[in-house]
């Protein structure tokens, strides 16, 4: 077995996970809402906003952090967008974790 049937063979394990095919889900689940997508596409662009302040500055503001969690608590009344945010969530650490062992090279 080569290295890239290794790779294609780590694909097949992440696409029949759990965390892989419930994010998929959900996020299709997301798209097909309008309302669901634009608070979780504005989620998503606050988040980025907030991770460039603090690169920038080493640090975020007390002020744009109280937003940010206000934004995140209207949000999570909603089952299906706190649902699609703890599957993202669980999908990303598998996934950056995946990046930080093959980083060890």
């Amino acid at each position: 077995m080569n290295i890239y049937d290794n790779a294609h063979e780590l694909v097949n394990a992440i696409k029949k996970s759990t965390e892989y095919i419930d994010y998929k889900r959900l996020s299709k689940e997301i798209e097909n809402d309008s309302d669901l997508k634009i608070m979780i596409d504005d989620y998503h662009n606050r988040q980025l906003e907030l991770q460039k302040e603090q690169l920038l500055n080493n640090k975020i503001s007390k002020e744009n952090e109280d937003k940010f969690n206000e934004l995140i608590a209207v949000m999570t009344k909603d089952p299906k967008v706190h649902e699609f945010l703890i599957t993202e969530t669980k999908f990303a650490q598998i996934m950056a974790d995946i990046s930080r062992i093959l980083s060890e090279l």
